[in-house]
């Protein structure tokens, strides 16, 4: 928070007009991030500059802060709090996101959301004006459109295959000895297009076919999809998947410490 202070600072000597503050955003996983918001006396809305690890120096990035709000595109400030303001601007946007329940105690306080095995299906909806910048639905939104957590869950569930769309890798193309004799590889990564909150996959069992298959959380961007499972893998997956979340996924990606066994017809935490 130092070094966004001293920009704070440095910011507010060139443009003393400017409304200044620094504000946290809770990160999933009990995470936080510091950011500086700036506020322009014309505007009704505000920017936010995260400038702790850019690794560029205090007077690049005032310089930088100040090109970007005054050469910048201008801010849609009307537009966004319009496309906000009520549920039929937002129902058919609203989309899924999965994050671990008990990790999140603290940011779910805030977010309405729907349980789900051991995690949260929480939701938010991109903000048109940034390439797939989003925004979290709070207590506030939900309230404000007068609508109940069913009523959005429903919503989000329908619209995140068509808003973000689906996409199924197939491993085998990076690692070829995953295949079968029948060609058909072992493991698949299921996703999103945009690799972002593809974790969803695991609220849509269609995803998995009609045969057993461990689901391993990769992260809350994408799981992956292990056919032919054995019983006695368990132990050594469990283990697999904490060591790369401990050592290859960033703390606010984790989603969960173990894997999920898919029987054909339900999932299961394994």
């Amino acid at each position: 928070m130092a070094k966004t202070r001293e920009i704070m600072k440095k910011l507010k000597e060139a443009r003393p007009d400017w409304e200044l503050s620094i504000r946290e955003k809770d990160l999933v996983n009990g995470g936080v991030k510091v950011g500086l918001n700036v506020a322009l006396p014309e505007e009704s809305a505000s920017r936010m500059f995260y400038c702790e690890e850019t690794g560029k120096t205090n007077e690049d990035i005032v310089e930088e802060i100040i090109r970007a709000v005054e050469n910048g595109d201008p801010f849609p400030a009307d537009e966004i709090l319009h496309s906000i303001s009520s549920w039929d601007n937002v129902k058919e946007k609203v989309c899924v996101m999965l994050i671990n329940m008990s990790s999140n105690k603290k940011l779910l306080e805030k977010l309405p959301h729907t349980k789900f095995l051991d995690l949260a299906v929480t939701y938010y909806f991109p903000v048109a004006f940034e390439e797939f910048s989003i925004a979290h639905v709070n207590y506030s939104h939900m309230n404000a459109w007068g609508i109940t957590v069913d009523e959005l869950h429903a919503a989000a569930l329908a619209n995140t295959p068509k808003v973000v769309g689906e996409e199924k890798l197939d491993i085998g193309r990076i690692f070829p000895m995953m295949h079968t004799d029948e060609g058909e590889a072992d493991l698949y990564a299921l996703t999103n297009p945009r690799h972002l909150y593809g974790a969803a996959a695991l609220l849509y069992p269609e995803r998995f076919g009609d045969k057993p298959a461990w689901v391993l959380p990769s992260s809350i961007h994408e799981v992956l999809l292990l056919k032919n499972p054995k019983k006695e893998e368990a132990g050594a997956l469990s283990e697999m998947v904490c060591t790369v979340n401990k050592t290859c996924v960033a703390p606010e990606e984790v989603l969960a410490d173990h894997p999920y066994y898919w029987d054909g017809k339900e999932l299961k935490i394994a």
